[in-house]
């Protein structure tokens, strides 16, 4: 890029034209008060915003001319913040600080002013500058790289260094809140914040790789998410972390890294209530079994009335077993009944005994079983399927903010669709999780997130967790940290990131905190009596519902089942 004051000419564009690389020759402007600027930005072609290098030639126009062109926002809307900037001006003292230390500057790390040297003498010399980025405690930014004496450089620097390799200890801002497991937020007596969590670890080995000081405090005015998007928008953080997922919107407002990891945006959802005293005593037994245990009781007992008939007709002088017997024995003993009278015949006592052995092995089970299903209170299936999320009863599912609201929306499956005429935002994830506890909402985020809580939270003392996290989630999202938009130094961190990664750093980080997550959720409740002891509380709980008082209401039946017999057998008489 060349004024065109200084090519009147074409000198200029014929000694470039002679460089082997393709150049593209661009006519600056001049404004009367001597401000360089950019042509038309419509001239401006997509191969011209992805320049490897710019070669900017401001001889006469002086160091305020292209300080105006650098800030004026043609460079930074236009021109690749990762290119090379060549600036040559004249021997104008100071020209390298006007020049590069700026916001704009700044943020583009491939710099350099070639500017002749003001020394006495020093004919046919020149000065190349370069300036250091994101050095708030350094007050000169600008420093004098080498010199060239008759087109010989003096000391052989590199022009163009990896300058973010190494920021020199400076502090860095960096912005999250409390969302464990990923960031875990404790405060000491003073109120002061300390984190912790795998992507402060990830931040931590950052900063130590690449040798700053990361200085990390809550976005203003609690808006979590939107106040660090809105800080990287405005360049007043240099990187967040917050769980990020890596989406189309996001990447339309702020860079970031590669994915630390790959977690699933779940549902948790309240766990159904246990069911009912009254099912839990026929719940020891399958259907299936029930089934089999009612026909094998009737069989049986048919079977026992045809031995003892058998047995008469073929040995004379025994009594046989009329059928009210053979019910009672046949019956009896899935009820743990003494027999009333001992068979005298031995075929009927062969066929009885296998039969006791069948009943006792019968009731043993199902006795066990029943001590079991009491002491533990029977669970119903959860919600695992977004299906059967989309016809349980739940009002309201959703999240923090309408991101996911606009994907679901869109998506085309109807069951998806369903869920999003239900869609219901809500501030904080800590609020999704109160009203899912209160059986009114079903709370979307990444798995890891809601594993945490749970753990934390929603743990009862006895090892019992009263939410659940759906099996079938909505979408895989990467997860990455952010930074500003056009961010140069995004290769050096995915460099680091993806070494970390590789090393499996990230799982170690994530199990190691979940499991302190667990010890202190197992901690806070140690301090009751974790044993079960089967109670009449157990046989009837506090509820009043007659649904929960099972073994009372069979009591009940089988009291008022004995006294309409009776009341019947005085009416119609007793038989002989």
């Amino acid at each position: 890029m060349v004024s065109k004051s200084e090519d009147s000419e074409g000198e200029v564009s014929a000694l470039l034209q002679r460089l082997l690389h393709p150049l593209a020759l661009v006519a600056l402007q001049g404004t009367p008060e001597g401000v360089l600027a950019l042509p038309n930005t419509t001239t401006l072609t997509p191969a011209h915003r992805a320049c490897s290098a710019y070669i900017i030639i401001a001889m006469e126009s002086g160091s305020e001319g292209v300080r105006g062109l650098v800030v004026s926002g043609g460079v930074e809307e236009h021109l690749s913040y990762l290119g090379r900037y060549i600036f040559v001006t004249g021997a104008e003292v100071g020209a390298a600080r006007v020049v590069l230390d700026n916001q704009v500057m700044a943020w583009r790390p491939h710099a350099v002013v070639i500017k002749k040297s003001s020394r006495p003498g020093a004919i046919g010399e020149w000065e190349v500058w370069s300036h250091l980025l994101f050095r708030g405690g350094v007050g000169e930014v600008t420093y004098l790289a080498d010199r060239w004496r008759n087109g010989a450089p003096q000391r052989r620097a590199q022009l163009f260094p990896d300058k973010l390799d190494d920021f020199g200890g400076s502090q860095l801002k960096g912005l999250t809140f409390h969302y464990p497991p990923a960031i875990v937020e404790t405060k000491d007596a003073d109120g002061n914040a300390t984190y912790d969590g795998m992507e402060v670890r990830l931040m931590q080995v950052l900063a130590e790789a690449l040798n700053f000081k990361l200085h990390l405090q809550a976005p203003p005015d609690g808006r979590l998410w939107y106040g660090i998007f809105d800080e990287m928008q405005h360049r007043r953080g240099f990187i967040g972390a917050a769980t990020f997922f890596v989406t189309v919107n996001a990447l339309e407002v702020v860079d970031m890294t590669e994915q630390h990891e790959v977690q699933g945006g779940c549902f948790i959802t309240p766990l159904p209530p246990p069911l009912p005293r009254l099912v839990a005593l026929v719940y020891p037994f399958s259907n299936e079994v029930w089934a089999v245990t009612v026909a094998s009781l009737a069989v049986g007992t048919f079977l026992l009335y045809a031995a003892s008939s058998l047995a008469t007709h073929t040995t004379p002088g025994h009594d046989s077993l009329s059928y009210a017997h053979s019910c009672l024995y046949g019956f009896g003993i899935a009820l743990g009944n003494s027999f009333p009278k001992i068979p005298s015949n031995d075929v009927t006592r062969c066929y009885l005994i296998m039969w006791v052995w069948y009943g006792l092995l019968l009731t043993l089970v199902y006795r066990s079983a029943l001590i079991a299903v009491l002491t533990i209170p029977l669970p119903q299936p959860p919600i695992n399927t977004l299906q059967e999320l989309a016809q349980s009863p739940i009002p309201f599912v959703g999240s923090v903010g309408t991101i996911f609201l606009k994907q679901m929306a869109t998506s085309t499956d109807p069951v998806v669709q369903q869920l999003a005429r239900r869609y219901k935002a809500v501030d904080t994830p800590e609020q999704g999780l109160h009203l899912t506890a209160d059986r009114q909402y079903a709370l979307m985020e990444n798995r890891q997130y809601l594993e945490h809580a749970i753990a934390s939270d929603y743990t009862d003392s006895n090892g019992e967790e009263t939410l659940h996290i759906t099996k079938e989630c909505f979408l895989a999202y990467r997860i990455a940290l952010v930074m500003p938009e056009k961010s140069p130094y995004k290769p050096n961190f995915d460099r680091v990131v993806r070494r970390v990664v590789e090393a499996g750093l990230v799982d170690f980080w994530n199990r190691d905190i979940l499991l302190r997550s667990r010890r202190r959720g197992s901690d806070a409740q140690d301090d009751g009596d974790d044993r079960r002891v089967l109670t009449n509380d157990h046989l009837q709980p506090p509820n009043p519902d007659l649904s929960t008082k099972g073994a009372w209401l069979i009591l009940g039946v089988g009291y008022l089942s004995s006294l309409l017999a009776y009341v019947i057998e005085k009416a119609i008489g007793r038989r002989p």
